[in-house]
């Protein structure tokens, strides 16, 4: 292999790195990821439901659940901003468990209001 060939090779190898550092960046960058905020359970439902754009969902009032939300997009921060989520208390059922996160799911629950931002 002459220095030409070799120069080349380097060349790709150096594009192919800055492609991946690229694409990873694009994909798990909070701050490129979609945000979303929800007032209602239908809304929050829908937000993190399988196909959802991964991202930040972020509560605008407080929620009360009428049965487990399960947590479906794949990759999701649920920001309670300081409202309350809780479930049905007129269903115990509901009431027990409040949230379902899929396997292979990766959730992050965070409270960003006052001294938690």
């Amino acid at each position: 292999m002459d220095a030409t060939e070799r120069i080349r090779v380097v060349g790709k190898a150096v594009l192919l790195a800055v492609m991946t550092a690229v694409v990873t960046v694009l994909l798990y960058s909070p701050a490129l990821a979609a945000s979303t905020s929800v007032s209602t359970e239908e809304e929050l439902r829908a937000a993190v439901s399988p196909g959802a754009a991964s991202g930040e969902v972020k509560l605008a009032s407080d929620i009360v659940l009428s049965q487990p939300l399960e947590i479906s997009a794949n990759l999701l921060t649920l920001d309670l901003a300081g409202h309350s989520l809780s479930g049905c208390k007129a269903v115990p059922e509901a009431a027990k468990t409040i949230m379902v996160v899929k396997a292979g799911v990766t959730c992050t629950l965070r409270d960003s209001s006052g001294s938690n931002a």
